[in-house]
């Protein structure tokens, strides 16, 4: 009994250490995202014509996981606009004196201060002026692009923006 005792415990010991193994393999820092994308939110912003209709300003709240930093994000909406993205991270400033007297300032933060751990909000610019590169052109839409430092391959993270309410017209 004792002996059938222990060729089962080796048996699941073995078993354990392979299951993990094959776990721990398959995780890599170059196959795992590098970020992810906590909250989206979307504002419209005026279009600048009259009865224009307004313009989607896509807010991506992420924390970064890489200790590499990106040299650059991008948003791709859809399939053919390729937006530039600014990064900034809420900084708390006093306001008034008391304890809880304070406001939240959108501070520009560099790519090159990304650590793992980081929370940003990334906003798109509406009015990039930036070419989408050939290597991501038939590359899904919908997602957030990004390089990192020293690298030319592009990573990518599907989104799902909710579209604004059109207001009706009078």
């Amino acid at each position: 009994m004792k002996q059938i005792f222990s060729i089962a415990t080796a048996f699941f010991l073995i078993l354990g250490s392979t299951t993990s193994g094959f776990a721990q393999k398959g995780k890599s820092p170059s196959s795992a995202a590098a970020l992810s994308v906590t909250r989206i939110t979307v504002r419209p912003v005026p279009s600048g014509l009259p009865n224009g209709r307004p313009n989607a300003e896509a807010n991506f709240e992420i924390v970064w996981k890489s200790r590499t930093p990106p040299q650059g994000v991008f948003y791709k909406k859809g399939k053919t606009e390729w937006l530039d993205v600014k990064s900034t991270s809420p900084v708390k400033r006093s306001f008034g004196g008391g304890p809880n007297d304070f406001m939240l300032m959108y501070m520009n933060l560099p790519y090159s201060d990304y650590k793992p751990g980081t929370h940003a909000t990334l906003t798109s610019e509406q009015h990039s002026h930036d070419e989408m590169p050939a290597a991501v052109r038939n590359m899904p839409g919908d997602a957030l692009y990004y390089q990192l430092v020293n690298s030319s391959k592009w990573y990518y993270v599907k989104v799902n923006v909710p579209k604004i309410p059109v207001p009706k017209s009078k």
